[in-house]
């Protein structure tokens, strides 16, 4: 008898470190299916993370648009699975109203926002996509330049499809200083090169009061044409994995 009673003993025992020791599953996230162009409303966003997913048919220029009723700093990233190892991009903003740009290649995509300072703003988000098939120009020499009138903007996205140095021809009719303003200024280099001598122009850059990023040639220029290109800059994004998108104009 006292040999059954210390078997059952020994038993509780051993099932007790096993539920102790047992690993506890981590809670899975709720992924809520993003339709292009369609708003989400979130509200009292710092009450907890917001995760969706994104699914892409092609290779796809994506515009992430928020509008609020109050300033407010909130952060977004984009993963190609949906356990966060692979970040593709960020998404910052802290501002009632604007946007920001990613392109991506075909495939699924994972979002996941949330506040960063504890601020209970009602937010809209929406993402509007836009086919990078739709957007090339096959633009990828001089003799193919597409031409580009003052003031008109142009998206660029670089995707591993489209993944090249862009050319435009740009006519100045008096002679002046060169601008091109972007919405992102750490993806791409812009370059403005004579039409005639081939001479590449030196440029400075700089940000805007508004928050637009700009390349400015030093020196005025003569009237005439021009080429503006428009380059990836491979070290600062995996385009295996994704590509990066911006929306750019001169004047």
């Amino acid at each position: 008898m006292k040999h059954l009673k210390g078997l059952l003993l020994s038993l509780v025992g051993l099932m007790l470190l096993f539920v102790v020791f047992l690993p506890i599953k981590a809670e899975a996230a709720t992924w809520k299916q993003i339709t292009p162009g369609t708003g989400i409303a979130l509200t009292n966003y710092n009450s907890g993370t917001y995760y969706y997913k994104l699914s892409l048919k092609e290779d796809s220029f994506v515009k992430v648009h928020w509008n609020g009723n109050a300033d407010f700093d909130y952060y977004g990233y984009v993963y190609k699975d949906s356990n966060f190892t692979k970040s593709l991009g960020s998404i910052y903003a802290n501002t009632a109203t604007g946007d920001r740009y990613i392109a991506l290649k075909r495939g699924t995509y994972y979002v996941k926002m949330y506040d960063g300072f504890s601020k209970t703003p009602t937010v809209r988000v929406s993402f509007n996509v836009t086919t990078s098939a739709s957007l090339d120009k096959g633009n990828y020499c001089a003799s193919k330049a597409a031409s580009l009138k003052a003031s008109t903007k142009v998206t660029v996205a670089q995707t591993p499809n489209y993944n090249y140095t862009r050319w435009y021809k740009v006519k100045l009719t008096k002679n002046q200083k060169l601008t091109i303003y972007s919405s992102e200024g750490n993806c791409h280099f812009f370059s403005v090169i004579s039409a005639e001598s081939f001479e590449e122009y030196s440029t400075t850059t700089g940000t805007t009061s508004a928050g637009s990023k700009y390349a400015q040639t030093k020196d005025k220029l003569c009237s005439g044409t021009y080429y503006i290109t428009v380059s990836p800059i491979a070290v600062t994004y995996n385009y295996s994995a994704g590509g990066m998108g911006t929306i750019f104009y001169w004047k």
